[in-house]
């Protein structure tokens, strides 16, 4: 399968803009120390890991280490860091930033106070839209494996990114349509939810809309797909497919809050590039589980028909629906994030009119 190797403005998202958050006058050290290590502990509590003297003693020694490097980043501002310090300071702001909260029983913890306003006042709207959002999963031998996210889009449409679907379907030779592969059996699973056995099983029998990525302008060839899922569930039987997600026809404005979220399925490091103590401090090793990624629209790429967004993501997040958090709409379908610079988006509300005729739910 040909890689996806698209290149974007990626110079234009800096990452060190979230920086002055915690080195603002009035930064108190023993403050942050205390939340950070209750968050951490919390999470570990939460994930329903083993809070031992080992993963205590580890947890404090990363957030003195990014304590101690934004201390010196203060009185500083060129000085060098040692390792430590950098993977200490770049897991606190992540940690405080950008977290990726475990979704159990359609619901999440309460969130680090940053994101203090999806608990109050935006909880409920979040969470009518946790069950809307799946696990894509195929048949590999007698094992499922994961392959990406997926949300419902209508009555019987999900959508997730092209290169999801490449994994179970092929193309005709004039890409007309896709036909899923004999054997591959894909479902999309809308709870996968980490240590709740409780499934919603869906069967995936056909792939409605798939465009073709290996144009010579890849991007805009769109990295999207709808598929048609079977309005009842297998596994347990007759349970309803969710109610489609709202979708947004206008653009975010320059005045709107910059607040989003996305809602995914993290699993891995497709770039090899993640420090392990940054995807231990973020994750705490549980992937392919349902989470709820909160981040910053950045800027829009009008000629990409893409924009930019920080959530913390993995490989997994692939056809994740990103959220307004103050508006509740889906603008935007994950496709893409490269560490330490950006996430990039589809910009939903410029697809309105090619996405007319499937019954999508634009509002």
């Amino acid at each position: 399968m040909r890689a996806f190797d698209d290149k974007l403005p990626l110079d234009l998202i800096d990452f060190s803009q979230y920086l002055p958050d915690l080195t603002t006058p009035g930064f108190d050290p023993d403050t942050i120390r205390s939340n950070l290590k209750s968050n951490l502990r919390l999470r570990s509590i939460v994930a329903g890991l083993p809070v031992n003297d080992a993963a205590a003693a580890a947890s404090e020694a990363l957030v003195e280490a990014g304590i101690s490097a934004t201390l010196k980043s203060i009185n500083d501002p060129g000085v060098e860091l040692d390792p430590a310090e950098i993977l200490g300071q770049e897991a606190v702001i992540r940690l405080t930033e950008r977290p990726a909260l475990l979704v159990k029983n359609d619901s999440f913890a309460l969130p680090p106070q940053r994101w203090a306003r999806l608990d109050s006042p935006y909880r409920s709207d979040v969470e009518r839209l946790l069950p809307l959002v799946g696990r894509v999963d195929m048949a590999t031998g007698n094992t499922r494996t994961m392959l990406g996210t997926a949300f419902v889009v209508s009555e019987d449409l999900i959508m997730t990114n092209m290169h999801v679907v490449e994994l179970f379907a092929d193309p005709a030779p004039d890409y007309s349509r896709w036909v899923i592969r004999h054997g591959a059996l894909p479902t999309v699973d809308f709870k996968a939810e980490h240590d709740i056995p409780t499934r919603k099983q869906f069967k995936i029998t056909d792939v409605v809309l798939g465009h073709n990525r290996f144009e010579a302008e890849r991007m805009k060839s769109l990295d999207l797909a709808l598929l048609r899922v079977e309005r009842l569930s297998f596994a347990p039987a007759g349970v309803f497919l969710p109610k489609p997600v709202a979708l947004s026809s206008a653009a975010p404005s320059d005045d709107d809050d910059k607040d989003l979220y996305l809602v995914g399925y993290p699993w891995t490091d497709n770039e090899n590039v993640v420090p392990p103590e940054i995807m231990q401090a973020i994750f705490n090793d549980i992937y392919q589980a349902k989470r709820l990624q909160p981040g910053e629209y950045g800027a829009a790429f009008d000629d990409f028909l893409a924009f930019s967004h920080d959530c913390s993501t993995l490989g997994g997040n692939s056809g994740s629906c990103v959220v307004d958090l103050q508006a509740g709409k889906v603008i935007g379908l994950h496709f893409r994030g490269l560490y330490k610079r950006s996430n990039y988006a589809l910009q939903i509300w410029r697809l309105k009119e090619t996405l007319s005729g499937y019954g999508l739910n634009f509002q």
